[in-house]
């Protein structure tokens, strides 16, 4: 029996929304064979062509282009010889954000060059720049710019070299250089004991992995070659020429971090405005390239990896394999948390504020700072005279030196903030965004946080669950109950809370807060604890404390935008079908262009509407994909 796109529902929501996106993309037999390895896990050739009930052939040609566009990887058993395929979440995530990478692109750079070159590379899985210079050799001024924008694509990150390592299974390769390096443990005569031969050994068996994807810097670039651009409509500057035969695949983590910067910009512009979210934007453009990967995307990817070492069962999982993880995910953490890279001064701001003429005058409103001076000065003298008729009243009206009272330096200090806005009566562009940047960093939401005078981070690790909860919160608003809001957001400010205490929060009833608790339960948005009041835990003595179940919800409500995303892509496709007529009939060469002249007005319409649901279709999976990457990617 064939393994189909439709039963994969029942397997999970990211294997319906993959098959049917590689189905559409690369087609039927394709979709086959990545069901097949959704289902089965790591498959040899004759599993699959068993499977299938596809020949050998086509098999073999299909994982070709897999393998090449990095959504299956293979490993070579060195002892049986045996080829084995896996699946390779990188390479569909690829497939899925290929319209919006290249429309990012674009932007990018303001220029269609980039994003043709992003396209090709895409569509075939990784190039080398002769390659893709064979098709312009002739026009000199194009191979001069694509050389570099290619330069430019490799600078900003959004190209990698590659070798032939990264094709294999990674875990495979890690378990092999693992597994030769635990023999020395048990061969070589050491004082040290098991435990810390063990650590050794991870440790080296990390810097050697890493060894295998490393391409020194001499192989993408030619050390004594250089060029430059002679177009008046680029800096001319001296770039460095790029070896042709290193192969370069598109770095999917450099723009997952693209798409977290505009996740943040969104949420600076809900809570600040719209001019903090355009200074906030300036400072991700300056930091996003040197910024922690997106914590979710690799904790997710060695949990992958975990999952299929202990099912393979080739270690002990219980001891190697959880020191395994242990290893990985605490490096992985650090790195996350690792501001080193991120911080920026103020003068970088500036100038690009500057190089952009971003206005902020009179963004920052001035009149507030009399009136604080004028209610501070009048509250200073109340304090004084109040202050003298207590201290003549106790000292039968004797001077103790207290006429003499100390005015508060707080006005002062708070003046002295505003000290750089105005110059000779005008604001000056530092001072207001020396103050927008203070803003941003004294929010109850840590945008920025200030190290040192002029010197700020962005901590990623403390915002993107911030993120996380202020979406999550607005979905139940949405979706569910404005009561169910009130009770949840309760529940994550006050982290563990009782009936009674919620019902004087939220002046909700209590029928209508345990209705409300109900569904939040059945959505697992929260968990129950049971908090006895007396040591032999009587029934009618207990009380029920709420928390928030932040890791189960935040899992359930991605996979949800997941299979949301994969059936509109099935309606869509049914859609198709039943105008397949009508659509073949406009695809052909003698119909494009002249539909209004040789189609029928009934048709017409009929494919008007279409367009419409098509776009709108378009529209529902880009909201249900953007919310799944908050939960699921950054």
């Amino acid at each position: 029996m064939t393994t189909s796109a439709s039963i994969l529902p029942t397997l999970s929501p990211q294997a319906s929304l993959f098959t049917t996106l590689v189905k559409n993309s690369l087609g039927s037999n394709a979709s086959i064979i990545i069901s097949i390895l959704y289902s089965y896990g790591k498959s040899t050739i004759n599993f699959l062509i068993s499977k299938s009930k596809l020949n050998k052939k086509l098999v073999k040609s299909i994982l070709v282009s897999l393998i090449q566009l990095s959504i299956t990887t293979y490993w070579t058993d060195e002892s049986s010889k045996q080829t084995y395929y896996f699946l390779n979440q990188e390479g569909l995530l690829v497939l899925l954000y290929s319209g919006d990478i290249i429309t990012h692109i674009k932007n990018y750079y303001q220029d269609d060059l980039p994003a043709e070159i992003i396209q090709n590379i895409l569509n075939y899985g990784n190039l080398t720049l002769d390659n893709y210079l064979q098709t312009n050799m002739k026009n000199r001024e194009k191979s001069s710019l694509i050389e570099f924008y290619f330069n430019k694509l490799i600078f900003d990150g959004f190209l990698m070299p590659i070798n032939s390592n990264y094709f294999k299974n990674k875990f495979e390769l890690y378990d092999q250089i693992y597994k030769k390096k635990l023999v020395t443990v048990f061969t070589n005569k050491s004082t040290l004991s098991i435990a810390k031969q063990k650590i050794q050994i991870l440790k080296e068996t990390d810097f050697e992995f890493e060894s295998y994807f490393l391409i020194d810097n001499s192989s993408i670039f030619l050390e004594n070659d250089r060029f430059m651009m002679r177009n008046n409509d680029y800096n001319k500057k001296i770039h460095k020429r790029i070896n042709g035969n290193t192969s370069f695949k598109f770095n999917l983590k450099r723009y997952l971090k693209t798409v977290r910067s505009t996740h943040l910009i969104k949420l600076v512009n809900q809570y600040l405005g719209e001019l903090p979210s355009k200074i906030y934007e300036k400072i991700l453009f300056k930091v996003e390239k040197n910024s922690p990967n997106c914590f979710n995307y690799e904790f997710n990817n060695y949990l992958n990896d975990i999952e299929f070492l202990s099912n393979n069962s080739k270690i002990d999982v219980t001891n190697d394999g959880s020191k395994l993880m242990e290893n990985y995910l605490n490096y992985v953490r650090q790195e996350y948390e690792d501001n080193s890279k991120n911080y920026f001064n103020f003068n970088d701001i500036l100038n690009l504020v500057k190089s952009d003429n971003l206005d902020l005058s009179d963004s920052i409103n001035l009149n507030f700072k009399k009136k604080k001076r004028q209610t501070s000065k009048i509250g200073k003298n109340d304090a004084k005279a109040s202050s003298k008729r207590k201290i003549n009243t106790k000292n039968d009206g004797e001077d103790d030196g207290y006429n003499d009272y100390e005015e508060d330096d707080d006005d002062d200090d708070f003046d002295d903030d505003f000290d750089d806005i105005e110059v000779d009566g005008k604001q000056s562009q530092s001072g207001l965004l020396n103050q927008h940047l203070k803003i941003l960093a004294n929010h109850s939401i840590p945008f920025l946080v200030e190290k040192t005078s002029g010197k700020y981070y962005i901590p990623f690790s403390k915002l993107i669950p911030i993120l996380k909860e202020k979406i999550y919160l607005y979905v139940i608003k949405s979706s569910v109950d404005l009561n169910c809001f009130k009770i949840l957001n309760c529940i994550i400010c006050e982290r563990l809370v009782e009936d009674k205490r919620l019902m004087n929060l939220t002046l909700i009833d209590e029928k209508t807060l345990r209705i409300c608790i109900n569904k939040l339960f059945k959505l697992q948005a929260i968990c129950i604890q049971e908090i006895p009041k007396t040591a032999h835990r009587e029934a009618s003595r207990e009380v029920f404390a709420y928390r928030f179940n932040n890791k189960n919800c935040y899992e359930i409500l991605g996979n949800n935008f997941i299979y949301e995303s994969y059936l509109i892509f099935q309606n869509l496709e049914k859609m198709r079908e039943k105008n397949s007529i009508l659509l073949s009939k406009v695809n052909r060469d003698d119909v494009k262009g002249q539909e209004e002249e040789l189609l029928l007005a009934n048709e017409l319409n009929q494919l008007k509407w279409l367009k419409e649901r098509e776009l709108n279709c378009v529209g529902r999976i880009n909201r249900a994909r953007s919310l799944w990457d908050v939960f699921s990617i950054i």
